[in-house]
């Protein structure tokens, strides 16, 4: 390791209990403003002049008590610093250095004490109270917008009765961390979520106490905690999580034929080299053996995965059915052991197994370990029980309604005279409806009467014509607005049954477009959904895949000259606040190369989408790029007047670059588009950048 000369640093001590001049214990928040640095603390608030390196404190009758800690320091665009206290927020203006209090009759109700602060693009103002939640303030109309509490009955709720820190991404989303986990507000939602950390996710955020968050020019999120360190949380990979357990049992097969999760949070996984086994709170994916013989774990590939509400755990593997007692640690020996794997199983209400399978379904006892009925109903991998007696079972051709007490066929669907082939799914809905896929005619609602009477089943088919991208469907799963999730053998598919609108993910949106197999999926009480496949498993919170921007939202991210990244207070930026947030820039004609980088709040396939740039006075053309490569350069630009255009295409088969820019009223401030506008001079003078209301087409 190489020391560099340490008297480069200079310390600055703030003495506690020293009369006279600064005294001080904790600090709290560091601020770098024109030449100060303004030093919260829990003994009030200081700054040092950088200009004499001397540290004095800002005194205000009634703030610099012994009661008074500052915890969090915040410029507002328009210069001042906003000061939380445990009396309420302050504004601090620089020059006169007085403290005047602000927003009290909002903050009042809510208790005296403040914490954190943040100023999000939209010109809101997010205050964490001391005890009661955070206040979301309409800073120009000075008023309430919204109040998140904390309520331990709501899983999406704020996490704690403050908030230590707050950031936003490129979406406009704000990220809330606290004591006891991580939320994020979803502006186009308008609604705030929880995302789970280690005690609920092992690939979530490795500590539940958030003390810092910070969001940087490469729309990274990244969380510092108390004990778990740093976590980064790339918004590519946030909306569609990848697990291979293939990496941890080295194999190169991937495929995921089934899933189970525990109660306590293990996860069990069907893979061509047997069954596999997570331990909660665990990442590793390990082999469980079987009691029979040890070699065998290593040759047993394991498809349909069940849990009996006993809690054993049953597997349709290549050697036949096995289960895994609760407490067991091996698979014990084959109970029906024959050729024909079995893919979907299901409990009655008297206890029985109905295991299906390519050949036929079968009522099984577990408890003698027999055979109980038979009926030649071949590929039966969709069931669902309907009530104590009937169970729907979809195969090839028909879907049936089985009595279960008596395993007699009551009644069925004919799949010739209603258009569908194989069944692979069946699945009801919370409105009681029932959600069918097939091997290759796509999927169709059915809806029943209380009656369960077939002949009287209503049907609606969606298939490629209406925009799926396979007519192959694997397993389905319904979120908490009601819309439907299903895999195919290119996708994972969303289906919002009001509007009928169809949404296709593929590997650009961190799916797997090779596709993923029937009956591979489940959802969890936390509201995630599983879905295995060939190259692994896909795991996503519904909520996070949102719908693209009706009008995508251009949005500066940082500011080089000379390639020199510029931030607020480094010496010679030009920034006086955040690029994202400057409306005009001077730029000093010593800088003789300028990149502006950029980006847009499509939330839905942030890969998938194309810019393109103009600098208006300097280039007829537009210049077309893609999402990894968001910026444009400009070197030795002479003083004058230009305007930068940025526009952004979401639909990949577009072209509109040449579709003139239509200037809107300034009231949008979410809409804009940030442009560039110099002055004009015949001389060496600096030049300047100024951001212009424009919208960008779509």
């Amino acid at each position: 390791m190489i020391y560099r000369d340490l008297t480069t640093f200079r310390h600055h001590q703030i003495i506690p209990g020293t009369k006279g001049r600064g005294s001080a214990s904790d600090v709290k928040k560091l601020l770098v403003h024109e030449q100060r640095v303004y030093i919260g603390t829990l003994q009030g608030l200081f700054y040092l002049d950088m200009k004499d390196n001397r540290v004095r404190s800002i005194s205000t009758a009634g703030l610099q008590s012994g009661r008074s800690m500052i915890y969090d320091l915040l410029l507002m665009p328009e210069g001042n610093i906003l000061v939380s206290t445990s009396w309420g927020v302050f504004s601090l203006d620089p020059e006169t250095l007085q403290l005047k209090q602000k927003y009290l009759h909002i903050t009042a109700p809510y208790g005296s004490g403040t914490n954190a602060l943040f100023h999000d693009s939209r010109h809101r103002l997010w205050v964490s109270t001391d005890k009661h939640g955070v206040l979301l303030i309409d800073e120009h109309n000075k008023r309430l917008v919204r109040h998140f509490e904390h309520d331990e009955d709501d899983p999406d709720s704020l996490r704690f009765w403050n908030a230590l820190s707050f950031t936003e991404d490129v979406w406009g989303n704000v990220w809330i961390g606290s004591n006891n986990g991580l939320n994020l507000y979803l502006d186009a939602d308008d609604k705030i979520i929880t995302l789970a950390d280690f005690r609920k996710r092992p690939s979530g955020v490795h500590d539940h106490s958030i003390q810092i968050l910070y969001s940087d020019s490469n729309q990274n999120i990244w969380i510092g905690t108390s004990v778990g360190g740093v976590s980064r949380l790339s918004p590519y990979l946030a909306r569609f999580s990848k697990i291979i357990p293939a990496n941890d049992l080295q194999t190169p097969d991937k495929r995921l034929l089934g899933i189970v999760k525990t109660p306590e949070g293990g996860l069990y996984v069907g893979t061509s080299v047997g069954l596999a086994y997570r331990p909660p709170g665990k990442t590793a994916f390990r082999i469980v053996p079987t009691a029979d013989h040890q070699a065998l774990a290593a040759k047993t590939t394991a498809y349909g995965l069940f849990m009996s509400r006993d809690g054993t755990l049953w597997v349709g593997s290549s050697t036949g059915l096995r289960r895994l007692p609760p407490g067991e640690k091996k698979l014990q020996p084959p109970e029906l052991s024959n050729p024909y794997y079995f893919i979907k199983m299901l409990e009655d209400s008297e206890g029985y197994l109905w295991l299906g399978r390519p050949t036929e379904l079968l009522k099984y006892d577990p408890r003698t370990r027999k055979i109980v009925a038979s009926l030649q109903l071949p590929h039966t991998y969709g069931m669902l029980q309907l009530d104590t007696s009937r169970i729907l079972v979809g195969g090839l051709g028909k879907i049936h309604l089985i009595d279960t007490r008596t395993a007699t066929v009551l009644d069925a669907i004919d799949g010739e005279t209603h258009g569908f082939n194989s069944i692979t799914y069946l699945y009801q809905a919370r409105d009681g409806s029932i959600w069918v896929g097939t091997q290759g005619d796509g999927l169709f609602h059915m809806e029943l009467d209380t009656d369960f009477d077939l002949s009287r089943a209503k049907l609606t088919f969606y298939s490629m014509q209406q925009e799926l991208a396979s007519n192959a469907i694997g397993a389905i799963a319904e979120s908490a607005n009601g819309l439907i999730w299903f895999t195919t053998t290119r996708s994972i598919t969303r289906l919002d049954p009001t509007s009928g609108a169809i949404q296709n993910f593929n590997d650009k949106d961190g799916a797997f477009s090779e596709g993923y197999y029937i009956g591979s999926g489940l959802q969890d009480d936390q509201g995630l959904i599983y879905f295995g496949g060939v190259k692994g498993m896909s795991i996503f919170s519904p909520e996070w895949i949102t719908d693209d921007p009706v009008t995508p939202r251009v949005i500066f991210t940082e500011l080089r000259l000379d390639n020199h990244p510029m931030s607020v207070g480094i010496p010679a930026s030009p920034l006086s606040r955040p690029i994202a947030y400057t409306d005009h820039l001077t730029i000093e004609p010593r800088w003789p190369s300028i990149t502006l980088e950029f980006a847009s709040n499509n939330y839905a396939s942030p890969k998938q989408i194309r810019y393109a740039y103009r600098m208006e006075g300097l280039e007829e053309e537009w210049t077309e790029t893609s999402a990894g490569a968001r910026f444009a350069n400009y070197a030795s630009m002479p003083p004058g007047n230009y305007r930068f255009l940025v526009q952004v295409c979401l639909r990949p088969r577009d072209r509109f670059w040449d579709i003139p820019v239509p200037k809107i009223d300034s009231a949008f401030d979410n809409l804009f588009v940030p442009q560039t506008s110099w002055s004009p001079s015949t001389t060496q003078q600096p030049r300047k950048l100024v951001a212009a209301p424009y919208l960008a087409p779509i």
